[in-house]
């Protein structure tokens, strides 16, 4: 039986002063007809709509997402008001925190469509699978994670909100808070709501069809040559008779955009969205446990065949084994792995690298990854030859060199801890971080074919990182992320660095050495604002031109504020 609190029928419908309402007819009445609404609901005999006034509990539903305040989302601290006025519920919010809000790398409309954890109140589950609620959700959402909304919030409760804030540091002396925590979390959510160009829908001929496939974490809809709009939910594909045109609009409901994506390519096989069956190449003796698959030698072992390791399945190598993947091999992994002391190779330089995904613990150390592809998975051409997706992310001593796919590393929504890893000789990035979070210290990339450190979205800490040779930027920031970061060396390069799309930089000790142009500062694109970086104790050599400012962003060097007009 499920645990009571994942249990939607657990839940008791009682109200306060209970002897009160029954003990007289009237309230008896009115109490009976609320009940019987919540029960229609819980049983999906009723919809949201003829049960809540939706705008407010989507309000609530996003609130609790900008101050991760889930606590007061399980059924037993739900509060609603019943009017009798309309015949409907309003949320009362209550209990919200248990403790001081945890971190949280995720929301309510991404968590209710993740099927392989409980989600927080089956209740609420229910709510955000009505299009027509999640799309008032989407939109509230949209608004509270506008900077303007909360800083005009917290201006005119201030005095109030300080008071209470004074009264829990009595009883915490060591919790803070600050309008801050909001920004940051406000720009994550952004970050994890807005799709991905490269990667959320991806769209595929197949003879006289078109597949859709959702790779967002959010329900997409896709316009048809007829104008109709499709809905297609996470990790699952929606078909359409086939069009001559190559570009298709798509947009997340409840956002004012609407994005564009082209055709994927042409493929004639479907695809699985995840890996169920191992498989494990014959040439590869790895031990089995159980789920525990493990191979501990000094030997070089010759991979040919997609390696696939379901969630349910652990992966550990170690002691000094290399991995020579050739004719395709490909290692795909879906479950943990610890790795040590490993290095995977191809000598014919037709290995298709790593792919993993979902993973809750991905430990590397001493692992060395060179003369790569970048993966064919889900028919779908990854971006790095080591391609990582919403997974946790430890490498320590790790090299990526001379891989054949765009990226060496490629995370998207992941967190990571890297430390003292190299990244060299790459066709396009060294590293590319997607929406992630945590941090990189001791880092080094060297002479990649475009970025060295490519951060889109996210909120990372960089510390002691070298970029040297790179033949575009060193170090490229955007679509708002939040980066804190000291002593960044960054030398031979066209430019130094760029801080784009709402990104908010604070960095200290920045060495920048033979870059045609030391920082830019600018909006790039049109879905976000003007960027910030703030730099203390800059030393420059041989740097002709030290800035760009775009329209609206701003640089503040040493103290001296400069302004893009």
């Amino acid at each position: 039986a499920p645990h009571p609190l994942w249990n939607i029928h657990a839940a008791p419908i009682i109200p306060f002063d209970k002897n009160k309402w029954e003990s007289q007819p009237a309230g008896k009445d009115l109490l009976s007809t609320a009940q019987e609404k919540l029960n229609r609901f819980l049983h999906q005999e009723s919809s949201c709509q003829e049960v809540f006034k939706t705008d407010k509990l989507a309000y609530f539903l996003a609130l609790s997402d900008l101050c991760i305040s889930y606590h007061g989302l399980y059924w037993h601290n739900l509060r609603f008001y019943y009017d009798p006025a309309v015949g409907k519920f309003e949320p009362i919010g209550f209990d919200s925190f248990g403790e001081a809000p945890p971190s949280s790398n995720s929301f309510l409309g991404l968590m209710a469509f993740q099927e392989d954890i409980p989600f927080i109140n089956p209740i609420l589950q229910i709510l955000l699978y009505d299009e027509d609620f999640h799309k008032r959700y989407i939109a509230a959402l949209q608004e509270i994670i506008q900077e303007s909304f909360f800083q005009t919030f917290f201006e005119q409760y201030k005095e109030e909100i300080l008071t209470k804030l004074h009264w829990l540091q009595k009883e915490y002396p060591f919790y803070s808070w600050e309008v801050t925590d909001w920004s940051e979390r406000a720009n994550y959510l952004k970050n994890l709501l807005y799709p991905h160009p490269k990667y959320s829908l991806q769209v595929y001929r197949r003879g006289s069809q078109l597949e859709f496939q959702n790779w967002h974490t959010l329900p997409l809809e896709v316009q048809l040559s007829n104008g109709q709009w499709k809905r297609v939910l996470p990790r699952e594909s929606m078909f359409a008779t086939t069009e001559e045109r190559n570009e298709f609009n798509y947009r997340i409901p409840g956002l004012d955009y609407i994005f564009y994506t082209t055709i994927t390519g042409e493929n004639t096989k479907s695809y699985s969205v995840s890996a169920t069956t191992l498989q494990i190449p014959s040439t590869l003796p790895l031990e089995i446990n159980g789920k525990q698959l493990s191979l501990t030698s000094t030997d070089t072992f010759t991979i040919s065949t997609p390696l696939v390791v379901p969630a349910d399945y652990t992966l550990q190598l170690k002691g000094g084994l290399s991995l020579n993947l050739v004719k395709g091999g490909l290692l795909e992994i879906y479950g943990p792995c610890n790795w040590s002391n490993v290095k995977v190779y191809s000598e014919d330089q037709r290995g298709q690298g790593v792919y993993i995904e979902g993973s809750s613990s991905i430990e590397w150390e001493k692992v060395h990854i060179e003369d790569q592809r970048a993966p064919m998975v889900h028919q779908f051409q990854q971006f790095g030859a080591v391609t990582i997706v919403d997974s946790e992310v430890q490498f320590k001593h790790c090299t990526f060199r001379r891989n054949r796919g765009e990226d060496g590393l490629y995370l998207l929504r992941c967190e990571v801890s890297l430390e003292e890893c190299s990244f060299a000789e790459q066709p396009s990035d060294g590293l590319d971080l997607d929406f992630c979070t945590g941090y990189l210290t001791s880092c080094s990339f060297f002479q990649n074919g475009n970025d060295g450190l490519d951060i889109a979205g996210g909120n990372l800490r960089l510390d002691r990182l070298i970029l040297d040779g790179n033949q575009e930027k060193g170090l490229s920031i955007g679509e708002a992320a939040r980066i804190q970061a000291e002593n960044l060396r960054i030398v031979n390069s066209p430019i130094g660095m760029a801080v784009k799309d709402q990104s908010i930089v604070d960095l200290q000790n920045l060495y920048l050495k033979k870059v045609n142009m030391g920082i830019g500062v600018y909006q790039k694109k049109s879905i976000f604002g003007p960027a910030v970086c703030r730099i203390n104790s800059l030393h420059l050599e041989m740097v002709p031109y030290l800035y760009r400012l775009g329209l609206g962003s701003t640089l503040i060097l040493d103290g001296k504020t400069l302004e893009g007009r």
